[in-house]
């Protein structure tokens, strides 16, 4: 089961934070989207979440499947 679409929601929270100028609530997400991508990478539930770069996450999605 693939469970990237949590990053894509994190992203969010975090782009809007940023819109609307919630810092401190910015870099929380920041720090939840590091957490997240990292447990979920050792999950194996999430395909190809490797790691983060800057403020965007990188890797392969060799397959997207969907719940």
């Amino acid at each position: 089961m693939n469970h990237d679409w949590m990053l894509d929601v994190l992203e969010d929270l975090k782009s809007f934070a940023n819109t609307h100028e919630l810092d401190r609530l910015a870099q929380q997400l920041d720090s939840t989207l590091n957490v997240a991508a990292s447990d979920l990478a050792s999950f194996g539930g999430a395909t190809g979440v490797q790691k983060r770069n800057g403020s965007r996450l990188v890797g392969i999605h060799p397959t997207r499947r969907t719940c």
